[in-house]
């Protein structure tokens, strides 16, 4: 019977991160960044919080994701600084314009929940037809004045990445956190979502609109880690003092 409820309590440490839970934390390590378009829609500024693609110099953020089942909605959050590259080329140039502080938070609503129809893994939340509403606050030194924009979901603009996942492009989505496709940036399960700003903003005089991503690879709770680590430590104890 020992044996028994041993094995129980062991099988029961090990799988109890698979049950689903409605409200969840996803920590994220990753990227944000966005381009400013003036009137015309030509990109000004191109500002990067972490910059996994750089070739020398490369980095990341850390930012958390709130995930609700029970209402489809997930938000991002966090602040860190970042650099304004005008335009130069985030991967090799250097930043025009130096540090610039933000902060930001954006929900996404409507949320599906789906397997992946290759894999049949779980997409923990792919949202297709989703809506999506938040603010970023921007501060720096070559701005007139600090700034807030509304922001909303939009789509995704490079499908080819994503293949069956955004029907080639007819369907394209505006969140996901789940298996990346191959020769991606992050690896494993990872989060993909864009955003634009709600309406035009003016900055030094100008009107400027916004588009931007999240990127980023999830990081495992620190809490699930100790968990499987007890749930394997339990069954190699036992089957020890078995033999």
């Amino acid at each position: 019977m020992k044996l028994v409820s041993s094995l129980i309590f062991s099988l029961l440490l090990c799988g109890g991160t698979a049950f689903a839970t409605p409200v969840s934390t996803v920590h994220v390590d990753g990227n944000f960044g966005f381009r400013f378009h003036d009137e015309s829609g030509a990109i000004t500024n191109r500002v990067m919080f972490g910059n996994p693609y750089r070739t020398e110099d490369a980095s990341t953020i850390a930012f958390e994701l709130n995930l609700d089942r029970d209402t489809g909605t997930v938000t991002a959050s966090g602040s860190a600084v970042g650099l304004d590259f005008g335009t130069a080329n985030v991967r090799t140039g250097e930043a025009e314009f130096g540090e610039v502080t933000g902060s930001w938070s954006m929900t996404w609503t409507d949320l599906v929940f789906d397997n992946d129809p290759v894999s049949g893994e779980e997409l923990i939340a792919i949202g297709r037809d989703g809506v999506g509403f938040g603010s970023l606050e921007l501060s720096a030194a070559h701005f007139d004045t600090d700034l807030t924009i509304a922001l909303e979901a939009r789509e995704t603009a490079n499908a080819n990445l994503w293949g069956y996942l955004t029907n080639d492009g007819a369907d394209p989505f505006h969140f996901l956190l789940g298996q990346g496709p191959d020769g991606y940036v992050y690896e494993g399960e990872i989060l993909s979502a864009w955003i634009g700003s709600a309406q035009s903003f003016n900055l030094n005089g100008g009107n400027f609109t916004l588009k931007g991503d999240f990127h980023g690879e999830t990081v495992p709770e620190p809490a699930t880690v100790v968990l499987l680590g007890a749930g394997l430590l339990g069954m190699a104890l036992r089957r020890r003092q078995i033999a």
